[in-house]
């Protein structure tokens, strides 16, 4: 046993494990994280609390000190399901999203990063052709909108029946908007990112279906060709959701990660213990907990496909897993390749603990400051 490596990492302990030291300001879902030009990650409204209360707060998680720090502004508008889309000039646009009674909106107010002011485009068109929330941004990087911002879908009314396929360009210099192409389908809750080649691979979100105003969870993707401004249907999900992230990585691949599907509902039941083993265990080896769980249509696991919409097969399988079931989050690609998310809401898989430590050979256990906390170090 090392006893200086054990010592350092005694003394670490409680400053590593404090409560918040890794943790948002404000605990929120339905919000936005850009990654800043210096490295820095932006945060910015969101949904507080099961009443539907939306923030204007705005938050940036430092990168050198690993804490997230609150700006000297927040938003102009308290918002929720909206987009923030880091532009040309790293300035970024915020457009959208929802107010607290539900009600989309159709505002754009511009955060600088320099001066941590966040504020109404200063001159030209302040709000977009069409109020909605729950709709995707993409900075456009190929062709005669290169430098501009397009935004599609999302919900246009208080009801599940105003979700839209149309698309708008927002020019940031000009500060002008026109309509695009629509999407194939329309949808909210969806997610949209470019791609090396130029293009915008838009997957998942729901929609009404006509016949019976059921909920459909879209499971087809499509692609938007900057070039001739139309949208190509391209492999589909294996799992339709809303709500969920797509990162491209550094390798090019697509990441699709967590989201929520009502259609895939399942909870604990002690009548079929193995429905879903991992969530389930409790009730077949310890009877004395009897919990009702199960993943309750949030979704843990995470697709992947090619800069052409193919979907990748890793490791002999097609989707791999999060740690548990989150939607409503946010994900960006740090410079180091690794992948960060933040917020969001779900299930998190019980686990039990026994109040009395358990030394193992060659190990030892350290309480946090607050005495809350144990873990097991290997020597």
């Amino acid at each position: 046993m090392n006893l200086r490596k054990v010592l350092a990492i005694f003394l670490l302990a409680p400053a590593l494990l404090a409560p918040g030291a890794y943790s948002l300001g404000t605990p929120r879902h339905g919000h936005t994280s850009t990654l800043l030009p210096d490295g820095n990650i932006l945060i910015t409204g969101g949904t507080t609390d099961a009443g539907g209360g939306v923030t204007a707060n705005v938050e940036m998680y430092n990168m050198a000190t690993n804490t997230y720090q609150a700006w000297s502004s927040n938003l102009a508008t308290a918002r929720s399901s909206h987009t923030a889309t880091l532009m040309s000039d790293g300035r970024i646009l915020i457009a959208g999203g929802f107010a607290a009674n539900g009600q989309p909106m159709t505002s754009l107010e511009i955060c600088n990063p320099v001066t941590k002011l966040c504020a109404a485009p200063g001159f030209g068109d302040t709000t977009m052709l069409t109020a909605r929330g729950g709709h995707t941004a993409t900075l456009l990087s190929k062709g005669a909108n290169a430098g501009r911002v397009l935004l599609c879908g999302g919900r246009t009314g208080t009801t599940g029946t105003s979700i839209t396929e149309a698309c708008e360009i927002f020019d940031p210099v000009a500060q002008t908007r026109a309509a695009a192409g629509p999407m194939i389908s329309p949808r909210e809750g969806h997610a949209a990112t470019l791609l090396i080649t130029g293009k915008v691979f838009a997957t998942g979100g729901r929609r009404r279906n006509p016949a019976d105003s059921a909920w459909i969870y879209e499971p087809m993707n499509e692609m938007y060709d900057p070039t001739t401004g139309v949208w190509t249907p391209v492999s589909a999900l294996l799992q339709g959701r809303i709500n969920h992230t797509a990162t491209v990585l550094n390798n090019g691949k697509i990441m699709i990660a967590g989201g929520y599907n009502a259609n895939n509902y399942a909870y604990c039941q002690s009548t079929d213990p193995e429905a879903l083993e991992d969530e389930c265990w409790h009730l077949k080896y310890d009877t004395n907990w009897a919990q009702d769980f199960g993943n309750h249509g949030y979704l843990d696991g995470a697709e992947f496909f090619d800069q052409n919409g193919a979907r990748v097969v890793l490791s002999e399988e097609t989707y791999g897993e999060i740690p548990y079931r989150v939607a409503g989050h946010s994900a960006v690609l740090l410079p180091d390749g690794r992948w960060k998310m933040q917020g969001g809401y779900g299930g998190i898989v019980p686990t039990f603990f026994k109040t009395t430590p358990v030394l193992e050979d060659d190990s030892i256990i350290y309480l946090t400051a607050t005495g809350n906390h144990t873990a097991t170090i290997n020597a």
